[in-house]
């Protein structure tokens, strides 16, 4: 009978024991894939922080794009424009390089919508004639003008850069080049003559569409170059109209 009792008692022992090892090996076990499930879990992408107020850019992308689809390909453009001149014209005086403006000078040019690389745009070929004159005192009683006509040829490519006032005013820039032609009036000072040159150019425009047909267009011009061997420039601004 002893001999039975400690049989039964190895094996409950034995039994005991198998099972307490198989409760550990099964915790170890659902640890091990609870860890694995963990990983699995981890989001692979980083939260986003915003900073400042939410705003709803590509909503407002979209609108842009919609006011410029809104626009005709293409305008013809014309504009009065109004400038002030610095050139080297031999004179008796050593007076200033400076001329004003005679008369009212005029702008016609054609504009046709375009993409520079990833700027949208316009490219824009324009005529231009402006006149300028000088006056000289000699003396008391004797005054004495010197006048001369400015012509250009402009190709300017321009680039939107924002639209303002609600999408009511487009803002652009615009850079280019001129050939000028220079003419003088014969005066006391000297005979006439032509001469031709080069500007480089830089604008801005600040545009706001009427109609879908017409707009304004206020600019302002910054040009400087060569004509026959002497330095020019030239500041200009300009009011006009953009039409179908």
């Amino acid at each position: 009978m002893k001999t039975i009792l400690i049989i039964l008692t190895v094996l409950i022992s034995f039994q005991t024991l198998a099972a307490a090892t198989n409760k550990r090996n099964l915790k170890k076990t659902q640890q091990s894939n609870t860890s694995q499930e963990k990983v699995y879990e981890v989001e692979t992408k980083s939260p986003e922080i915003l900073l400042g107020k939410s705003r709803d850019f590509q909503n407002e992308d979209n609108q842009m794009k919609k006011v410029d689809s809104s626009r005709p390909r293409e305008f013809w453009s014309f504009s009065l424009v109004r400038s002030s001149l610095t050139y080297h014209l031999s004179t008796i005086m050593n007076n200033s390089l400076d001329f004003s403006p005679d008369l009212i000078g005029f702008n016609f040019a054609k504009k046709i919508e375009n993409q520079f690389f990833l700027y949208r745009g316009f490219y824009e070929i324009s005529v231009e004639w402006q006149r300028f004159k000088r006056e000289t005192l000699i003396g008391n009683a004797l005054n004495f003008s010197q006048n001369l006509n400015l012509y250009q040829l402009n190709f300017y490519q321009n680039f939107n850069i924002t639209w303002a006032f609600k999408h009511k005013a487009l803002f652009t820039v615009g850079i280019g080049l001129a050939p000028v032609l220079l003419t003088t009036e014969q005066s006391v000072f000297g005979n006439s003559s032509s001469d031709m040159g080069f500007m480089g150019l830089a604008k801005g425009n600040m545009i706001v569409p009427i109609k879908r047909s017409l707009e304004m267009d206020f600019s302002l011009k910054l040009g400087w170059g060569s004509v026959a061997s002497h330095n020019i420039s030239a500041t200009s601004i300009g009011l006009g109209l953009n039409f179908e």
